[in-house]
């Protein structure tokens, strides 16, 4: 069959995509079952009694060869729908991962998935990385998509599939919850564990080391980390043309370098024939962290955020640190940051959201429609003044502004600095107290889960 056309739905709204009911799927599409480890008895038996045409089905012992891969943990037993659930999705868009449920082998219920879609408002608030729980359970995605995000991996085993699930995202996929694509089988911990550290208001760093080196979002990771990880927080890009000056260039990156967010990768693009080629390379070659080479936004990126900061903007110690907590907290596909002192036509820092930017760019392919329109029609974004970020252009004095706006000539400059200080502490309490109440919001969520599973299984002892 033709593969569909990507999702063009707002943000993360899988439920507006529309599908076919169980039972009456008109299946064309070829499905290659991935088991991810050895295969049981009781899964070969399950993959051969399912409703979806057997004709249709391989169970792939090496690279997948259909048209959709239905990835299944080993060991599952998946229910007789459950192939046809997960492919009537792929028959419809192209672009999206369904997520199937794990049920305890020795308990009712889809304690993964049901815990999943709780903590996420039905997978349409992520609130980081909260969707990545699902990554216990069973996922079908396009092979094209499959392939895009880098296939099945080289995690470890345990990590396999949430290192899958986080690379989906990245690549822009829209994630949808198919209750009817169960198995039998064991998970669940990994969903519990992030439904904790959201709860606690703690990060899963020590008590998930592995897997907050796969994935750079809470909680997993926390805001502005300081050290480098294996895939970075936010990977920033430095474009420095022939009409950039050396020292301004050079500045920025060693700012960028030295700044309070060390969880990131320096791209600096620079022609050889530029006068600062040498020293850039020089300067780069001393951090690990930092290379010269073309611009993420060209090509597959496993960071949540790429920022494009110009050479001309002076980066204080906190810029990229509250760029990153801006960007998490906004949830919007693109910030847009003017640099004070430049036009802004001349010199704008730009940060995108890697999943917006990915997803943006198939629709614009497949839509004939600006990159830069898609992500702000669907994803939203955001303008601000560098002032917020404390940046501005090499060679300009800092803007002297407060909550009342830009400082008079006759000002006390000391007298408003001190009020400024105190205005920011007001506004540092102000998050900390937002903080505690999404906190207290996500515990009492759980809580209503629980109450609400405890009395289905009464009315179930009922019913019996």
């Amino acid at each position: 069959m033709n593969a569909p056309p990507p999702v063009d739905v707002t943000q993360a709204l899988w439920r507006d995509i529309e599908v076919a009911p169980l039972g009456a799927l008109d299946a064309r599409a070829r499905l290659s079952v991935l088991i991810d480890g050895d295969v049981s008895a009781a899964t070969a038996a399950a993959i051969a009694a399912q409703t979806y045409p057997a004709e249709l089905t391989e169970v792939a012992s090496g690279e997948p060869d259909g048209e959709v891969v239905v990835v299944v943990p080993a060991g599952a037993s998946p229910a007789p729908e459950f192939l046809e659930a997960h492919a009537r999705w792929h028959h419809a868009a192209g672009d999206v991962v369904s997520l199937g449920p794990i049920a305890s082998e020795h308990a009712e219920g889809d304690a993964s998935l049901g815990l999943v879609r709780d903590l996420t408002r039905d997978l349409t608030d992520f609130a980081g990385a909260c969707h990545l729980g699902a990554a216990d359970g069973t996922i079908g995605v396009r092979r094209e998509l499959f392939a895009e995000a880098g296939g099945i991996g080289s995690a470890p085993p345990e990590l396999r599939g949430l290192d899958l699930l986080y690379r989906l995202h990245c690549a822009g996929a829209v994630f949808v919850a198919e209750p009817a694509a169960g198995a039998r089988g064991r998970g669940g911990a990994l969903a519990l564990a992030i439904a904790r550290a959201c709860a606690e208001g703690e990060t899963l760093e020590l008590a998930l080391p592995d897997a907050a080196a796969l994935v750079p979002l809470p909680p997993f990771r926390g805001v502005a980390p300081a050290r480098r990880h294996a895939r970075p927080a936010l990977v920033v890009n430095v474009p420095v043309d022939s009409a950039t000056a050396a020292d301004e260039a050079l500045a920025t990156v060693a700012e960028a370098l030295s700044g309070m967010l060390g969880d990131l990768e320096l791209r600096v693009q620079v022609e050889e024939s530029h006068p600062a080629h040498a020293a850039l390379a020089a300067a780069v070659a001393a951090d690990r962290r930092a290379l010269i080479g073309p611009s993420s936004l060209g090509e597959p990126c496993e960071s949540p955020f790429q920022a494009t900061v110009p050479p001309a903007a002076a980066l204080d110690p906190r810029t990229l640190a509250d760029l990153h907590e801006l960007a998490l907290g906004e949830e919007a596909g693109a910030l847009h940051v003017t640099v004070p002192g430049a036009a802004p036509q001349n010199a704008m820092i730009e940060l995108v959201a890697t999943a917006a930017w990915r997803r943006a760019g198939r629709l614009s392919a497949s839509h004939d429609e600006p990159v830069e329109v898609i992500i702000g029609r669907l994803f939203g974004e955001r303008w601000m003044s560098g002032v917020e970020v404390s940046t501005r252009r090499h060679g300009v004095d800092e803007p002297q502004v407060t909550e009342h706006g830009p400082l008079a000539a006759a000002t006390d400059l000391e007298h408003e600095r001190n009020a400024h200080l105190r205005f920011r502490e007001r506004a540092e309490d102000l998050a900390e107290r937002a903080e505690t109440l999404g906190r207290r919001a996500l515990a009492e969520r759980l809580r209503a889960r629980e109450e609400r599973r405890a009395a289905e299984r009464v009315e179930a002892r009922l019913d019996g």
